[in-house]
């Protein structure tokens, strides 16, 4: 039905005449972190896998959205694609890759990614990256905003240069990795609550974002 190439995501149309064995019902991750308990099979709640941290960073890169990074029971680390439950049963990850380096782990994608790309292939059939317009420097310590573009969705939202970041819809932001990852999940013509600093001044603003200008194909302009 739709692939993403960032997140490597991809959902299939299942045909009708496939049995299924009921539509498994989609958790969250806010509140997860680590020492938490999920669950390969959820009724095994004495054999829990447990999260390890959120990975933003894959050695000097910043990750394109947030991963959870999780250490599992047994001696077979999962395979890419294997879902991950919460104690109540609903789906709040799907293994991505191992995650080698140490203990018997993987790397994860939030629930949250799936909702994100079902947008986008309810909306337009493919998956596009949004914008606001704004540029900032991974090289700073605080999510700062260096530029605005002009008459962008950021612009005409009242956000500045100078700005930094504290929240982004339901993530907040306390580094440019942080910023990114909040980025992924930006639907177009979507409006989204942003929160800023100015100075010693707590701002909230709404914007509403666009399909990236360099995405856009003509039958959108």
């Amino acid at each position: 039905a739709i692939h993403d190439p960032v997140s490597r995501l991809t959902l299939l149309n299942v045909p009708d005449s496939i049995a299924s064995a009921g539509v498994v019902k989609r958790g969250s991750t806010r509140g997860l972190v680590a020492g938490s308990a999920i669950f390969l099979d959820p009724k095994k709640a004495d054999s829990p896998s447990r999260v390890v941290s959120w990975e933003n960073r894959y050695r000097d890169s910043v990750l394109p959205l947030s991963l959870l990074r999780v250490h599992h029971p047994g001696d077979q680390v999962p395979l890419p694609g294997t879902p991950l439950f919460d104690k109540n049963g609903d789906l709040v990850a799907v293994c991505h890759q191992a995650a080698p380096d140490f203990g018997r782990g993987t790397y994860a994608l939030p629930v949250e990614v799936i909702a994100r790309v079902e947008k986008d292939r309810k909306a337009r059939g493919r998956v596009v990256r949004c914008w606001i317009g704004i540029i900032m420097e991974v090289k700073h310590t605080v999510p700062s905003i260096t530029s605005v573009r002009p008459e962008s969705p950021a612009s005409v939202a009242g956000i500045r240069k100078g700005d930094i970041f504290l929240q982004v819809g339901d993530h907040e932001v306390h580094s440019y990795a942080d910023a990114v990852n909040a980025f992924y999940y930006l639907v177009s013509g979507e409006e989204i609550a942003v929160k800023v600093l100015r100075g010693t001044e707590i701002l909230e603003m709404k914007v509403i974002p666009e399909v990236n200008p360099a995405l856009k194909v003509p039958e959108e302009d």
